[in-house]
């Protein structure tokens, strides 16, 4: 027989919100233009948060869209976002965005995937890039683009300077776990990272700057020629669909002639 655990009061969830964030109350109600009075009631149960309060509080602790369910159930409401059904149509005009990125970003590679770097899709450039040296996923399998990096027989045995790029990408997952309250998928992909060969030791390195370089470019090394890339990353701007919010599209340029000129031939 399993006793029945009741859901955190919202008092409790805002509280947990505000010390992940590290703000005081001050903090937060300076940020969130409320009293602090009135937040010291919220928190204690003696008051109940309008919806429109919540969104406020939500916004000021940067509570992630996919989270602020939690917020909203505690105080005895249902999320604006959960109140009208999406238009099939307004979700295929995104898709089909995304999908024309990819496709005019060739010949270079471009990808998107979910907050926890599982690749959604890919350009046909990346597809041949990253399948030189990346081994195909299973069946239904969705694969880790992190993952993909950092495997010693993925990307990683192209990747020249990939000491100091486990460091950048496990310092993203990081912050994307540190995001959330209790965020058990990022934490399992955490430990998934530590366990290849040599990533705790590279995270342990103190950081290289690049040898003078304004941006950390992926250094490949491919049938003897040196290629450089760097990435731009771009969200779906103003999202309320928290699936929407979590997608990321990377785009990947050439840093220098050399590799301009590779992929162009």
């Amino acid at each position: 027989m399993h006793a029945h655990i009741e859901p955190p009061a919202f008092g409790s969830l805002l509280k947990a919100w505000r010390a992940r964030r590290r703000f005081s109350q001050l903090d937060l109600a300076l940020e969130a233009d409320v009293s602090q009075r009135h937040l010291s009631f919220l928190e204690s149960g003696r008051s109940k948060p309008s919806p429109a309060a919540i969104e406020k509080l939500a916004d000021a602790l940067t509570v992630p869209r996919g989270e602020r369910d939690r917020l909203f159930a505690a105080a005895g409401f249902v999320s604006p976002a959960n109140m009208t059904p999406w238009r099939p149509e307004s979700r295929a005009a995104i898709d089909e965005g995304l999908a024309f990125i990819l496709e005019r970003h060739n010949p270079y590679p471009a990808l998107v995937f979910d907050r926890l770097w599982n690749l959604q899709s890919a350009n046909a450039a990346a597809a041949d890039f990253f399948g030189r040296f990346v081994p195909p996923a299973g069946p239904g399998a969705s694969p880790n683009v992190i993952r993909a990096f950092l495997d010693p027989e993925g990307a990683r045995q192209a990747l020249v300077n990939w000491v100091q790029v486990t460091a950048h990408l496990v310092r993203l997952i990081e912050v994307e776990v540190a995001r959330r309250l209790d965020d058990g998928e990022g934490r399992a992909l955490l430990l998934d990272i530590f366990d290849l060969p040599g990533v705790a030791d590279a995270c342990a390195k103190t950081p290289d700057p690049g040898a003078g370089e304004p941006v950390l470019s992926l250094h490949f090394r491919l049938d003897g020629r040196d290629l450089r890339l760097f990435s731009l990353v771009a969200t779906v701007g103003m999202s309320i669909d928290p699936g929407l919010e979590d997608l990321k599209l990377e785009t990947l340029l050439p840093a220098d002639s050399e590799t301009r000129a590779w992929f162009h031939n």
